[in-house]
């Protein structure tokens, strides 16, 4: 049976003189409608008293997953000063800001970045981004923060008309993509900047209860790759996937040149919606992705679009990667290294490909055979790095 879940609206003050009443409606509206749960609505609560407290404190001990939602800020502090916020989820109200006439500073899939002020920046995601993935990119860059991976500070959470944003610390620099593209005589510094980033970001572990595990989302996806994979063709893949040993590293999972900003001499992490938890080989499949696949199958103007600088620079980007990440500086070390990351790329592009067709249909193709000999494979995986 599903749970049927109430959602009652708070106003004005509940207090002493209101209390018992309060409880009395919230019980007879649940008594009444056969739910199973209820959801507190602070949106027009103006103040919560220690006789309103009571009241939640007892619904809580009835109805485990009690929630108290919208509550303004006022309203929030009282839970959070009596230990409540401990006990159970409360969550504010979202603030309401207007981007009209703030300059638009960057944009990409997610969405668009404007300027707040001199010290703040805002990110407004696309419709359709929910507020729950919203919420793990602020939790996820937190919980970067403070395990000593340079991140962009986040502040709040926001309501941006019927789109939600994230306030961020003004970052007074530039993408390392960017710094390439303006002094390509640099590029190996950059790109060194760029491989020593991740390998420092590899080398930070959490638990499995700060972030969540990459696999959890990567093999069930498998499911909605009918287009490239039969049931059969689906097992061997997620065997595959599966059989990637387990890891507590960092993953960013889009860790490309735009994605890290630079200025003077330091490097910050941004766009963390996708973080979570696993092995190392689940950033590197976008690195060589982006620095050797890509180049081979694409134009160079459509791949000039996609990645935003020059093909030409591709090789040598590689080249001072592996040098940088993996300490390995001649060609047959870096084919060994590509070997070992291929297939997974190649899994990358079809699962890409779902969402954005910009891939040619050689290189879908040959994606395919890559990964299907690779997912035929029964030995365990292991990787050199």
């Amino acid at each position: 049976m599903g749970e049927h879940i109430l959602t009652f609206q708070l106003n004005g003050r509940v207090d002493s003189a209101n209390s018992t009443q309060v409880q009395q409606e919230i019980e007879a509206a649940i008594a009444q409608g056969g739910y199973t749960g209820i959801i507190l609505d602070g949106m027009q609560l103006d103040y919560i008293s220690s006789a309103g407290l009571r009241v939640v404190l007892s619904l809580k001990k009835k109805y485990h997953d009690l929630k108290v939602i919208n509550a303004s800020r006022d309203v929030y502090d009282i839970f959070e000063m009596t230990g409540f916020v401990n006990m159970l989820d409360v969550s504010r109200a979202l603030r309401e800001i207007s981007i009209n006439g703030l300059e638009m500073i960057g944009a990409g899939t997610c969405g668009r970045v404007y300027r707040l002020d001199q010290e703040t920046i805002i990110k407004v995601f696309n419709p359709g981004f929910n507020l729950e993935k919203i919420t793990k990119e602020q939790n996820s860059a937190r919980t970067a923060f403070i395990s000593g991976i340079e991140t962009a500070i986040s502040y709040d959470v926001v309501k941006v008309g019927d789109c939600f944003g994230i306030v961020y610390e003004m970052i007074d620099a530039d993408s390392v993509r960017n710094c390439i593209v303006k002094a390509p005589d640099r590029l190996e510094y950059f790109a060194g900047v760029y491989a020593r980033f991740l390998k420092k970001m590899h080398s930070t572990e959490f638990s499995g209860e700060m972030l969540p595990r990459i696999k959890d989302s990567w093999i069930p996806s498998v499911d909605f790759m009918g287009k490239y994979f039969d049931e059969k063709e689906k097992v061997m893949v997620k065997n595959m996937l599966n059989s990637i040993p387990d890891r507590d590293t960092f993953i960013h999972g889009d860790f490309n040149l735009g994605n890290l900003m630079y200025s003077n001499g330091k490097a910050i992490l941004i766009d963390m919606a996708d973080s979570s938890i696993g092995h190392p080989v689940f950033d590197l499949l976008g690195v060589y992705l982006s620095f050797v696949m890509l180049p081979n199958y694409m134009p160079g103007e459509m791949l000039h679009k996609i990645t935003g600088y020059p093909g030409e620079y591709n090789a040598r980007l590689w080249n001072t990667f592996c040098s940088e990440y993996f300490g390995v500086t001649d060609e047959d070390g870096r084919a060994a290294i590509a070997d070992e990351i291929r297939p997974f790329s190649a899994f990358r592009v079809l699962h890409a490909s779902l969402t954005v067709p910009v891939f040619p249909e050689k290189m879908l193709k040959e994606c395919k055979e890559i990964l299907m000999k690779e997912a035929g494979k029964e030995n365990e995986r292991s990787f050199s790095f």
